[in-house]
């Protein structure tokens, strides 16, 4: 691979730069030749300080840094968050915030003179051969039931909104290419979710969808631009890092967590083409000592996977156990299976059979306000705050057979919409078993709702109300009883 990189924010508050050096110096040794860092506010900014936070660091901190990597023959590509993402710019400049939005307008006097002036410290400083643009969730809510257009103004409305995009990002990717520098940016807005329903990440990182269709500026882009296509969830396949490749761009897959990592590198290399040119680790939390060996041992394994890719780490089992259930390359659950238990724990096997799963996660990365702690139940996952999120799996009875009896016991609660649906191949629409309630393993008798059917879809379905991380699913288990059908 050209790339095996690992990223790191620093917008989460005061960075340890001691840790920082540490974690880097680690991924060096470990075989990562890149190291991509999201500057925002921590970076000290002459031209416009007011966006700069009061813990910035300052220049000299990291022109060692630069200094360093260049010594090590190590790559450094600085991130500045622009259209999206850009609170740090916003709130000291509302006037290029668009109307009713959380993006920049792109009509507003003055924005770009403002952007590249802080673009043009970051070159000084750091002198890359690229720059990360981000531009990653340009949308309005979590929740595709509540999206709403981001192009509001009245000059905006007059545009398609993926022109609009494709102005903003023409306008950097000109800017950067009169100074010989490779624009790079996250790619979920080129990607639209529907066209992706078959993989297990339809919608966290393909944010390309309704309402604003942005996904339609992928053909109106310039080719040398190098996509970023991250995904944080196992799965067998992710297909997006090949459609981005078809459509002519130079692409980085781009993981988060150890299992994902593994899964997400090994497929990009068993399909890889030439447009594709490697792996960057990904680490979204506050960089400190209480994060340092999280942070080290989860950095260690992506430069293991990226120089390593189709080799499982060494006396883990578990990498070897997901191979193999791969290799099966099956999205239902085999009858053999019913009768087992299927937790959601990251070393289960319980997700691999998922049919999809929506903004869902494991428990991030804390910052200093949330230190690391192991989670109480292993076994559980977390929904974001304010968020909504749902994970289906699609059973089938098997060959000349149908469902008698089936049901399932669950531990499952949230502050919110609580909800176990079911679909058969009888209807379009999901049927509601139980709605707003707390579970603790108590039994449920699904069979009224799948008797006599060869196949169904279980559908688990929550909102978090609070302003918090909350566990959403500690696990559940099936029991099912199926019959032959008479000739």
């Amino acid at each position: 691979m050209e790339i095996k990189g690992q990223f790191f924010s620093l917008r989460f508050g005061s960075s340890d730069f001691r840790v920082l050096k540490k974690l880097i110096d680690s991924a060096i040794n470990a075989g990562i030749n890149t190291i991509c860092i999201e500057l925002e506010q921590a970076f000290k900014f002459e031209s416009h300080p007011e966006i700069s936070a009061s813990w910035a660091i300052e220049k000299e901190k990291f022109h060692d840094l630069v200094e360093y990597l260049r010594s090590r023959q190590v790559a450094f590509i600085p991130l500045l968050p622009t259209f999206s993402h850009i609170d740090y710019i916003l709130d000291a400049h509302p006037e290029f915030r668009e109307l009713n939005s959380n993006v920049h307008c792109i009509y507003a006097p003055g924005l770009y003179e403002f952007l590249f002036e802080l673009t043009d410290e970051i070159i000084e400083v750091f002198k890359p051969n690229y720059f990360h643009i981000g531009h990653d969730e340009a949308l309005s809510s979590y929740d595709p039931r509540k999206r709403h257009s981001v192009f509001n103004c009245s000059k905006c409305r007059e545009k398609k909104p993926h022109e609009i995009f494709v102005s903003d990002i023409n306008k950097f990717h000109k800017y950067f290419s009169s100074r010989n520098i490779r624009t790079m940016m996250w790619s979920d807005s080129m990607l639209d979710p529907d066209a992706f329903k078959d993989a297990s990440f339809a919608q966290s990182g393909c944010y390309g969808g309704i309402p604003d269709e942005l996904c339609n500026a992928i053909d109106l882009l310039p080719k040398d631009i190098i996509m970023c296509d991250w995904h944080y969830e196992p799965a067998r396949e992710f297909p997006t890092i090949n459609y981005l490749q078809e459509k002519g761009f130079k692409t980085i897959g781009c993981p988060k967590y150890e299992l994902n990592s593994f899964l997400f590198t090994n497929y990009a290399y068993r399909n890889r083409t030439e447009k594709f040119i490697g792996m960057m680790g990904t680490s979204w939390c506050n960089i400190s000592k209480e994060n340092f060996r999280a942070l080290n041992d989860i950095i260690k394994k992506n430069a293991f996977f990226f120089s390593n890719p189709n080799k499982t780490f060494p006396n883990k089992k578990i990498f070897k156990e997901v191979k193999n259930i791969c290799k099966e390359y099956n999205h239902l659950i085999d009858s053999k299976n019913f009768h087992g238990v299927y937790d959601f724990k990251a070393d289960g096997k319980g997700i691999y059979y998922s049919s999809g799963w929506r903004d869902l996660t494991y428990i991030e990365w804390p910052s200093l306000t949330d230190p690391l702690k192991a989670p109480r139940y292993p076994s559980s996952i977390n929904i974001k705050p304010l968020r909504y999120g749902y994970i289906d799996y699609r059973f089938v009875a098997g060959e000349d057979k149908f469902f008698d009896k089936v049901s399932i016991k669950a531990w499952m609660k949230c502050p919110g919409q609580n909800r176990i649906s079911i679909k058969n191949e009888k209807g379009n629409a999901y049927l509601t078993v139980l709605e707003n309630s707390n579970l603790n393993g108590d039994k449920i008798d699904i069979s009224s709702f799948v008797h006599g059917c060869t196949g169904f879809t279980l559908r688990l379905e929550v909102e978090n109300h609070k302003k918090k991380i909350e566990k959403f699913l500690r696990r559940f288990e099936i029991k099912i009883k199926t019959d032959t059908k008479k000739p």
